[in-house]
């Protein structure tokens, strides 16, 4: 088959105006066999796919056919209902380059409540038995009310539209689950441990084969489900041109998107299409081991950019990934799901205490800044530690999203709640400068005001101390330049020390669980403050552990803290 002269010489901006050429470029796609039509599609770009939309389906209202993808077929039959983001012009085109054939096996990852479903188990489908109305499509997901409640919309979409699609339905197989469209085609929906035979499949689609985060982390229910991808949902594959698209939110690094990347890179699984799409982009590590760290972002977004900023800001991303921790955030928003047990440092070496000490050798606070004139995202972290021989115990953490006036105060209560510490390390970059002087500096008619005080959870004897302090100035601010190695290199240094079990963390701490969890997600974790501050702690009260070969046990010896 070859394309109109005419519409091949064409730029894509003036096709409109050569209606006899895609009338040509109609007759000659539409007088081809279906299975014909979409290998020859497969070879086109996606310019040419445009090409072709508009000559089978019309014009839309940027130029581009409204038969082109799923997010331009749902924009005509509702128009005004949907915005065109750009992670779902994505979508589309790769649902689009399913069906065609050119992208046969896809894994999408990203987080709920950004349309997944949507656009690859609704409109998708829907989209794809208009484009072919011999398809046969397989609807799956975790359970038989997921799937049928996608099934039901495609149904829904095609008989509401009937007077604009080009696929009908068979008046008598209309089932929710499993209806047939006059053209022999149609659509199959069940849960994965459902039974699924008789049916044949040209496309499979599997929408959330985990319910919650309760099931993804069952080893036997993540077995079940790639048991059942294989042994039912792979095998109803009609033919080798069938495509899979499977589609979640990830949970954890063994669920089943984790297995299929891990068998495509080790050479045992098939080769995936991962469109991994995290709510906030983040820089490409060209030299991870991992496949996810080194793809770049699909939508070329700067590291921080958000998905959808109109309806979830980067504060209002940042405040859920507070809310539900470092280990769920890394995986759920960012899907890059981190081992439970922890990746450079595991959670089983800490030392939890019921009770910590009243008397040590040593005494300090352990800053990590902020970015300047960033209130929003990055955080702020104070932590005050002691120091018993080689043991450590962090004795308080302070963490918020503070600007420059929170963050003086919070340091100067830091100083007040413990007055046995007499060295206050500032890592000297950021807001350092501003810090530093703001502390340091005498202020004779300074007050607390009630906004920060309520912030920071003052009583009213820590704030009448925390005014006495600034009007006098604060001393002991010491600053540690940051010019020793990446964030890793410097954690690495004194891993030994919670490895073998030197250091203790308060039992019943309330910040207990988003510290061990952003500790165990790191360097993968979506913030870093609180292991920043940990790093700085222990290497000026124990020094850095050097390099050692693998089985040789660590010299925990305490090295002099140069002030």
């Amino acid at each position: 088959m070859v394309l109109p002269v005419t519409v091949l010489e064409l730029p894509v901006a003036d096709i409109a105006s050569d209606r006899d050429a895609l009338n040509a470029l109609a007759e000659v796609i539409l007088n081809k066999d279906p299975a014909e039509r979409r290998q020859w599609l497969a070879e086109l770009s996606d310019d040419h796919l445009d090409v072709v939309s508009m000559a089978l389906g019309g014009y839309g209202e940027d130029g581009i056919g409204w038969r082109a993808d799923p997010l331009s077929f749902a924009l005509a039959l509702k128009p005004g209902a949907f915005r065109r983001w750009r992670y779902v012009q994505l979508l589309a085109r790769k649902f689009r380059h399913a069906v065609i054939g050119k992208s046969k096996r896809q894994i999408w990852n990203i987080e709920s409540r950004y349309g997944k479903s949507q656009w690859g188990a609704q409109y998708g489908p829907a989209w794809g038995l208009d484009f072919d109305p011999t398809l046969n499509l397989i609807l799956s997901s975790y359970g038989d009310v997921l799937a049928m409640e996608n099934a039901y919309a495609v149904r829904a979409i095609l008989r509401e539209h009937v007077d604009k699609v080009r696929v009908t339905l068979e008046p008598d197989r209309q089932q929710i689950n499993r209806f047939k469209t006059t053209e022999g085609g149609g659509l199959l929906a069940a849960g994965i441990s459902s039974a699924i035979s008789g049916f044949p499949g040209d496309g499979i689609i599997l929408d959330d084969p985990f319910k919650d985060w309760i099931e993804a982390h069952s080893e036997a229910r993540r077995n079940l489900v790639e048991n059942q991808y294989r042994a039912v949902l792979r095998m109803r594959a009609e033919s080798e041109d069938a495509f899979i698209i499977v589609i979640h939110n990830r949970w954890h690094e063994d669920d089943l998107s984790g297995r299929l990347i891990k068998q495509m890179e080790d050479g045992t699984g098939e080769q995936w299409d991962v469109v991994r799409l995290p709510t906030r982009a983040e820089a490409p590590n060209p030299d991870s081991p991992n496949l996810i760290d080194r793809l770049p972002d699909p939508l070329g977004r700067a590291p921080g950019e958000v998905l959808e900023p109109e309806r979830f800001s980067e504060k209002a991303v940042a405040d859920r990934a507070l809310s539900i921790g470092s280990y769920l955030s890394s995986a759920m928003q960012q899907q890059r799901p981190t081992p439970e047990e922890g990746n450079d440092v595991k959670r089983a070496w800490f030392r939890l205490a019921d009770r910590m000490p009243d008397r040590a050798d040593e005494w300090i606070s352990s800053w990590d800044m902020k970015l300047k004139d960033k209130e929003g995202g990055d955080y702020v972290v104070g932590q005050l530690w002691a120091r018993t021989g080689t043991h450590v115990w962090l004795m308080e953490q302070l963490r918020g999203q503070w600007n420059q006036p929170t963050t003086v105060n919070a340091i100067a209560l830091m100083a007040v709640r413990w007055p046995e510490c007499t060295k206050h390390w500032l890592e000297a970059t950021g807001n350092y400068d501003e810090v530093m002087t703001a502390l340091s500096k005498p202020e004779p008619d300074y007050e607390v005001s009630d906004e920060i005080a309520g912030i920071l959870a003052m009583t009213v004897e820590e704030r009448d101390a925390v005014n006495d302090l600034r009007r006098f100035g604060m001393s002991g601010l010491l600053p540690n330049p940051v010019t020793d190695g990446s964030k890793r290199v410097r954690m690495r240094g004194v891993t030994p020390y919670i490895e073998a079990g030197h250091v203790h963390l308060p039992a019943r701490a309330p910040w207990l669980g988003a510290y061990l969890d952003e500790v165990a997600a790191f360097p993968n974790g979506t913030h870093d403050d609180q292991v920043d501050s940990t790093s700085q702690a222990l290497t000026k009260l124990l020094g850095r552990v050097a390099p050692r070969k693998r089985g040789q046990s660590p010299q925990l010896e305490v090295a002099a803290t140069t002030v």
